[in-house]
């Protein structure tokens, strides 16, 4: 059964609506509504989630079609509640079954992406050791984040360090909570997230610095 038969409404509509619910209900207590029936709390968690599940899946994967692994990752939880399991964490009990659905349905982004390269830097015995040899150029007065902007640069990324990316810094998952998605502790999290991070703002300063000055 697909979420938008559960809560009455497709997932797509909810792009069109922002975050406009004013129910301040927990994670933990809109499952527990969720677990018995009340479709107006599964809203509200589809309504919070829309965002950064469609932007993870536009991050991870091949298919232009967001709404089907989001509507079948929905079905999963819901299933998961009623069965009797609550969680205080929607967000991440989302997003590691979308992740799921995309694994299964070889919809992964597995493509061969090599790592941005890292900017050189002075060596030790200069006086400014650690400093860029050619410092990075300025974004151009019109350069703009936007999600567009931000979702090309992620993927420039090797598979990986975009999941972590999106999880820990765009979803804002704590490192329990994406330990059994990307399954890594803690510190491997961190040493990779500090590599895709470094990876990150080498793409975005090529493409809103140098890319933006040359065009």
């Amino acid at each position: 059964m697909a979420a938008a038969a559960i809560s009455g409404h497709s997932v797509t509509e909810y792009g069109a609506w922002g975050c406009l619910s004013s129910d301040m209900a927990t994670d933990g207590q809109l499952s527990e509504r969720v677990r018995h029936g009340d479709l107006e709390a599964l809203d509200v968690a589809i309504d919070r989630n829309y965002s950064i599940a469609t932007f993870l899946v536009a991050a991870l994967s091949v298919t232009t079609d967001m709404s089907d692994p989001i509507e079948r990752a929905w079905a999963r939880l819901v299933g998961d509640l009623r069965a009797g399991r609550v969680t205080d964490h929607i967000r991440a009990e989302i997003l590691a079954h979308i992740i799921d659905v995309l694994a299964e349905d070889d919809l992964l982004d597995t493509s061969d992406v090599q790592p941005p390269a890292a900017p050189a830097m002075l060596p030790a015995d200069d006086r400014w050791a650690g400093w860029w040899e050619d410092e990075p150029p300025p974004w151009t007065d019109d350069a703009e984040l936007s999600r567009e902007n931000l979702l090309r640069a992620i993927r420039r990324l090797p598979l990986g360090w975009r999941a972590l990316v999106v999880l820990r810094d765009v979803a804002g998952l704590t490192p329990a909570e994406a330990e059994p998605i990307v399954h890594r502790p803690a510190g491997q999290q961190n040493a990779v997230l500090d590599a895709a991070r470094q990876g990150l703002l080498n793409v975005l300063d090529t493409a809103l610095g140098a890319h933006s000055a040359r065009s």
